[in-house]
């Protein structure tokens, strides 16, 4: 259930027995959103005299592994442009010779060791289909996780690949030709950690809007993930990540047509770092947390 954020400010400060100049030092320490932020400020959003956009209040429920659910307005609405964006999203057609199944199983793999021919298909998806060669890169080594989605005759219909990185590495390590030398951690032995989706693809509706939902939640549960990079192969998902603060940080060869089309010019894929509680935030995104293990178990079984 909702909560004022001025609610919320004097819970947090009951809670944590915290001065208001006590909480405005972690804020301004701890997130550059706040350098500026001063106590006359604070005070007046503790009594609702004003209240900061919602970026804000997620950056505050997140430094502090509150809840943001709480701060999120499920009937916020969300504007008729960025709804179509997420339309776009959930309806492109990518396998048009395979009827949407009706049950997809989930699994969620730490490694790839014992999954030789998932490995071999990952491989050749990567080779393939994005045109990339990372068959001299063993990802079995790498601290990495791999969520795949089959249908009822047990065929890989859809993967996502991901890892956790330091937040202060050098960003060219994100570029493809570099996976092997980016260093893999664990999500929990910092602080705060970059999420970087290295490669991603559904053939179908549903996984599509599955991982969508699974990146959300993994946002909306992981306070120490400050951003996530993800690499887009397709115009509708750089519309989608658009809706938050990002920057395009690597870019694919120039194509005729297709890709990802920035400033008039068509590239095979475009990666961009992205701010995650901008991407909370976003009524088209937030609008999505409510409910959402309801959303994805309508979608998904899941076996772990």
């Amino acid at each position: 259930m909702p909560i004022t954020f001025s609610t919320y400010l004097q819970n947090l400060r009951e809670e944590m027995d915290l001065t208001q100049q006590n909480l405005l030092d972690l804020l301004t320490k701890n997130n550059s959103l706040f350098k500026k932020l001063d106590l006359t400020t604070l005070s007046r959003w503790e009594r609702a005299i004003t209240i900061p956009n919602l970026k804000k209040q997620l950056a505050i429920a997140r430094l502090f592994n509150s809840d943001i659910t709480q701060l999120i307005n499920p009937n916020t609405p969300v504007p008729t442009v960025k709804k179509k964006i997420l339309e776009q999203f959930h309806e492109r057609v990518f396998n048009p010779y395979s009827e949407n199944q009706s049950t997809l199983a989930l699994t969620k793999l730490k490694t790839f060791n014992n999954e030789d021919q998932l490995y071999h298909n990952i491989n050749n998806f990567h080779e393939h289909f994005l045109g990339i060669n990372t068959k001299n890169i063993d990802f079995k080594q790498k601290t990495m996780d791999i969520n795949i989605f089959t249908d009822k005759e047990n065929n890989l219909v859809a993967h996502c690949l991901f890892g956790y990185t330091k937040t202060n590495i050098n960003k060219d390590l994100y570029k493809f030709e570099e996976i092997e030398n980016c260093d893999f951690i664990n999500k929990s032995d910092e602080k705060t950690v970059n999420l970087y989706v290295f490669s991603a693809f559904s053939s179908l509706k549903q996984s599509r809007m599955a991982m969508l939902l699974m990146l959300i939640k993994k946002l909306s549960i992981n306070n120490n993930i400050k951003s996530f990079i993800i690499n887009m192969h397709y115009q509708e998902v750089l519309n989608l990540i658009s809706v938050a603060e990002h920057n395009i940080i690597n870019k694919g060869q120039r194509i005729n047509s297709g890709g990802v089309k920035i400033f008039g010019k068509n590239y095979s894929f475009v990666q961009a770092l992205v701010n995650a509680e901008s991407f909370l935030s976003s009524p088209m995104i937030s609008s999505l947390i409510e409910n959402i293990d309801e959303h994805l178990n309508s979608l998904v079984i899941s076996v772990e």
